[in-house]
C-alpha cells in the first residue's frame, strides 16, 4: 500500500490512503504528510482525514496551517481532526477561528477544545454566551460544560435569563459540573420555578455536584406531584452518595 502512493494515478493514491487509514498505520505518516498540500482536492481531503484514524500528534504543526486554508472543506475537515487528536498544541490556532464567527466552523471548534480539554480555552468561550447567534450559545455552553472550570460560572448565571429553554438546561448541567459555590447557590434558587423540566434538571445537577449541602433542597422534591421532578430527586440524592442521602431514600422507599 505504501508504495502505491508513488502511483501517478490520483484514485489510486487516494485508495492508497484511504486504506492505510482504516489499518491505522503509523509508518507512513510523514509520507501522508506530503500529500497535505498536494493540487488535486480529494487526495488532500484523504490525507487530512487519514489523522482522524490515526491519530498521530506528530502531523499537528503540518495541520496547523490548514486551519487558514482558503477551502472551507480543508478548514473544516481540519477541525475535525484536531478533535480526534486531542492537541493543545492547536489551542490558539483553533481559538482565532472562534473570533472569526463562522457559524460551522465555530461550532466544530467547539467540540474540539471539549475533547482536548484545555482551560485556557475558557475565556474564549465565555464571550460566545452573548452572541447574538442562538446555535453559537449553545454550542458554548456545551463546551463549558465539558470544560468544568469556575470562572464561567458568573458568564452563565448572568445569561441565564436570556436563553432558551433548551439552553437553559445545558446551562444548568454545566453548573452541576462546575460545583463551586456560586453554582450550586444559583442552581438551588432554580429550585423554586414553576418549569418542571428546569427543576428536574435543576435536580440532577445538584446531585452532580456531590456537596451535601444540597440534600435538604431535594428532599421537599421527594413529594412533588410532579413524576419527573420527584424521580430527579431520586436520582440526585442517588449521586450524592452521602450515608444521611440514602437513608432519605430507603425511608422513601419504605
Amino acid at each position: 500500500l505504501i508504495e502505491l502512493l508513488d502511483d501517478k494515478n490520483e484514485f489510486v493514491i487516494k485508495q492508497a490512503i484511504e486504506s492505510l487509514a482504516y489499518l491505522e498505520a503509523k509508518e507512513p505518516i510523514f509520507r501522508i504528510i506530503e500529500f497535505l498540500n498536494h493540487p488535486c482536492l480529494s487526495i488532500r481531503l484523504n490525507a487530512i482525514a487519514f489523522f482522524s484514524k490515526v491519530k498521530d500528534q506528530r502531523a499537528t504543526k503540518f495541520l496547523l496551517p490548514l486551519l487558514k486554508d482558503k477551502n472551507p472543506t480543508v478548514r473544516i475537515t481540519t477541525i475535525q481532526v484536531f478533535e480526534k487528536l486531542k492537541d493543545p498544541l492547536a489551542l490558539d490556532s483553533l481559538i482565532e477561528i472562534i473570533n472569526k464567527r463562522r457559524e460551522f466552523e465555530t461550532m466544530l471548534v467547539l467540540v474540539a477544545l471539549s475533547k482536548i480539554g484545555d482551560k485556557r480555552a475558557v475565556d474564549s468561550i465565555v464571550h460566545l454566551l452573548l452572541d447574538k447567534n442562538k446555535n453559537l450559545r449553545e454550542g458554548a455552553l456545551l463546551a463549558l460544560r465539558s470544560l468544568k472550570d469556575s470562572r464561567a460560572t458568573i458568564p452563565i448565571i448572568e445569561t441565564f435569563k436570556s436563553l432558551t429553554n433548551e439552553a437553559k438546561i445545558i446551562a444548568i448541567e454545566a453548573l452541576g459540573e462546575i460545583k463551586d459555590e456560586k453554582a450550586i447557590e444559583f442552581l438551588i434558587s432554580l429550585l423554586n420555578t414553576n418549569d418542571t423540566n428546569i427543576v428536574t434538571a435543576t435536580c440532577i445537577a445538584l446531585g452532580r455536584t456531590e456537596n451535601s449541602i444540597v440534600i435538604d433542597h431535594l428532599v421537599p422534591k421527594l413529594r412533588s406531584s410532579d413524576i419527573n421532578v420527584k424521580l430527579g430527586s431520586i436520582k440526585a440524592l442517588g449521586f450524592l452518595r452521602d450515608s444521611r442521602s440514602t437513608e432519605i431514600l430507603i425511608k422513601e422507599l419504605e
